[in-house]
């Protein structure tokens, strides 16, 4: 029965998951993994999904949301103990270099507009949420979000 409540929902949300995924892991190979940690999580936690609470879709969204936000803090405690070992000159990971242009960039921005792109984009916070944080309207938030956005491409891309 729980099998196939699980299938079930693999079949309806698996692609929305995989997409919402690969958006923002940006790797085929990784999105694929996550979904599937996504869906063992589902069929783990099933006897605890409360339908009082949110619906199917609600639920394997947060499931999955925070097992994104996991993937990318493993990879950042990966960077840092690779830093720990290798002077800074001599590593050479691509991603690694994107994470420190992306951290000057940031360094260039004021910090209302860092709060915004920290809390939404590593934290996972929806903007609604933040702009209560901030005590702004929602629609500032997603304004300043997207403007900042914008000048860290010009920034990193003139880096």
């Amino acid at each position: 029965m729980q099998s196939e409540v699980v299938r079930e929902l693999y079949n309806q949300y698996g692609e929305a998951v995989f997409h919402y995924i690969l958006g923002r892991v940006c790797n085929y190979s990784d999105a694929e993994d996550l979904r599937s940690d996504v869906f063992m999580k589902v069929m783990a936690n099933l006897d605890q999904y409360d339908s009082q609470r949110a619906t199917y879709s609600t639920w394997i969204y947060a499931i999955t949301r925070n097992t994104v936000n996991d993937y990318f803090r493993s990879r950042f405690k990966v960077a840092a103990i690779v830093n720990e070992l290798q002077p800074r000159e001599l590593c050479t990971c691509p991603w690694e270099r994107c994470l420190s242009a992306l951290a000057e960039a940031l360094g260039q921005c004021s910090e209302r507009e860092r709060d915004i792109i920290v809390l939404h984009y590593y934290y996972g916070y929806p903007y609604a949420q933040i702009a209560k944080k901030l005590e702004l309207s929602c629609a500032n938030v997603r304004m300043i979000s997207f403007r900042t956005s914008k000048k860290l491409r010009a920034l990193m891309q003139a880096m």
